[in-house]
């Protein structure tokens, strides 16, 4: 089972407990301060990369970048660790959820995904989530792109 505490800024996730889709799942709950917890959905992450390719052509595409950076198996670290100052600064002043939250939910979300879905049995693991990314990205509105991977929303 997977035990993980992340504390970055003003938020912190927890990767614990026993799932229930498969013998290894987790749970992931995340807080940021002065706010309830909650748990991170697939669909908070592409309504909010949504919103920032709306907002600018440009964060979308710095955005989408380092998402593929994690979905290809960099940490959030080492993805961060390789952002300049700059594009971290426009990353994290455009509306939404700062980059550093994005990374470390997605990447272990995607971690669900390969645990529950795992591509070694013909299913789609985290390769189904991240295709979301791509329809967007691709000019799809996130509603159609949450409906073709089959998310209840």
């Amino acid at each position: 089972m997977i035990e993980v505490d992340i504390e970055v800024n003003d938020f912190k996730i927890r990767a614990s407990g026993k799932g229930s889709k498969s013998p290894e799942d987790f749970i992931l709950r995340a807080k940021f301060r002065g706010k309830r917890e909650f748990t991170p959905k697939h669909a908070h992450f592409i309504i909010d990369f949504y919103g920032k390719l709306c907002y600018s052509t440009e964060v979308g595409q710095s955005l989408f970048k380092l998402i593929t950076r994690v979905y290809l198996g960099e940490t959030p670290e080492e993805v961060l660790e390789k952002l300049d100052p700059v594009t971290l600064k426009l990353l994290n002043t455009s509306p939404g959820y700062p980059i550093e939250y994005i990374l470390y939910a997605l990447w272990l979300l995607f971690e669900i995904e390969d645990i529950n879905y795992p591509q070694s049995q013909g299913k789609n693991g985290r390769r189904q989530p991240y295709q979301m990314f791509v329809d967007v990205m691709s000019g799809m509105h996130p509603v159609n792109a949450m409906k073709k991977a089959g998310l209840r929303i």
